[in-house]
């Protein structure tokens, strides 16, 4: 009898010892690291002087929004405005800008294919065109487009001939005119454009005498 009370007292101990430790103070730790990202867009704008005149911006103002979508163009002025003699030769300055804040990764030139349209003369009430399809404009013409130092200059930089053969010495050192522009078109490398770089090309295009003749006639004996 006395054994069993033993045992229950210190059962009951045991049981004092156990509930004390539960009532004790418990600590937790929570730690995290975080790290912040952004994508930001860029805008990629071309814009272009001919011939030192007003620039002009791959795309139109469409009011307060001033709106760029993809793709965007716009149409500028003209290069050439010069008539010429079969023999006669012009030239035209281009300053090629990114104005926008994003790096071009590629960027290319292409040029659109050659057509020729009659240039008309009226004579005592007659109009007159040459013939625009026996002997084509398109064949008599050359070309050259190349990227030179400065606007107006004559030192090749860059991609030198972008149109044109990498030899002769006319009408720049290590270029010269193509056989001919006929109707082809075609697209040609540039290689990345930086934001705010200009690149200034220099084009001329020379026409060439005629392949047909013209025989003046004798006066009688």
């Amino acid at each position: 009898m006395s054994k069993v009370k033993r045992l229950l007292v210190g059962m009951l101990i045991v049981g004092a010892i156990t509930a004390a430790t539960a009532t004790g103070t418990f600590a937790t730790f929570n730690a995290s690291t975080s790290n912040a990202g952004t994508v930001t867009s860029g805008t990629l704008l071309l814009g272009n002087s001919a011939n030192g005149g007003t620039a002009c911006i791959s795309t139109a103002d469409t009011g307060a929004a001033n709106t760029i979508t993809a793709g965007n163009t716009n149409t500028c002025g003209v290069l050439f405005t010069s008539t010429l003699n079969p023999t006669g030769a012009t030239s035209a300055f281009l300053d090629l800008t990114n104005d926008g804040n994003f790096n071009a990764a590629t960027s290319s030139l292409t040029v659109s294919a050659c057509a020729s349209t009659p240039n008309t003369v009226t004579i005592a009430g007659h109009t007159f065109a040459g013939d625009t399809v026996a002997a084509p404009l398109c064949n008599k013409l050359q070309a050259v487009i190349a990227e030179v130092n400065a606007s107006n200059g004559t030192t090749l930089t860059g991609s030198n001939c972008v149109v044109g053969l990498a030899s002769g010495t006319t009408p720049l050192t290590g270029c010269s005119y193509t056989p001919t522009i006929t109707g082809g078109a075609g697209s040609y490398a540039l290689g990345a454009w930086n934001a705010t770089v200009t690149r200034t090309s220099w084009s001329t295009s020379p026409s060439r005498t005629p392949a047909t003749t013209a025989t003046r006639a004798r006066t009688p004996p």
